[in-house]
């Protein structure tokens, strides 16, 4: 079987433009004299221009997949796989905010969290810190990584700068 194209949403809209020329060799699996095209429904009647990028017209979307012998003109059309566009960690920062350098100290945090996700910190001077807050003394740019759990490992960084008061 083809394995999925599991990809993380650049844009937010749950389509991706992907080169399905990519697969060809997975399908072909070393098969010499053959052609690989690629259809959006099992009717196999148009297919897909492989000399420009797809774009999916659903999420996810199954590919199916065509093998033409050049010699003989046999046609394999067992082979399916799915493009699955994963969402990236929704959340917000508040930017920019301010630390008083006599105190107290200022606590950073995502907010509007859509789900559960693992942040990482990195601070003004390049330490790292795990957590969905961090708290801070002096002024400089952060940011937050947030990564999704669900095993897909898409994660969206977001920066906060902070500026230094008296």
């Amino acid at each position: 079987s083809v394995s999925s194209v599991l990809v993380c949403d650049d844009d937010s809209d749950g389509f991706i433009e992907f080169d399905l020329t990519n697969k060809d060799s997975e399908i072909l699996n070393g098969q010499v004299g053959s052609e690989v095209l690629y259809y959006e429904d099992s009717s196999f009647t148009n297919p897909i221009d492989k000399n420009t990028l797809y774009q999916n017209i659903t999420n996810p979307q199954t590919i199916y997949v065509r093998v033409v012998n050049d010699d003989t003109g046999c046609v394999n059309d067992n082979d399916t796989f799915d493009i699955v566009v994963n969402p990236l960690p929704d959340f917000t920062v508040t930017t920019p905010q301010i630390v008083c350098l006599n105190g107290p100290e200022l606590v950073l945090s995502v907010e509007n969290p859509a789900a559960v996700y693992d942040y990482q910190w990195t601070t003004a001077d390049g330490n790292t810190i795990i957590g969905s807050q961090i708290t801070v003394s002096s002024g400089g740019l952060y940011t937050v990584t947030g990564t999704t759990i669900d095993g897909t490992n898409c994660s969206r960084t977001r920066e906060i700068q902070v500026n230094e008061s008296i």
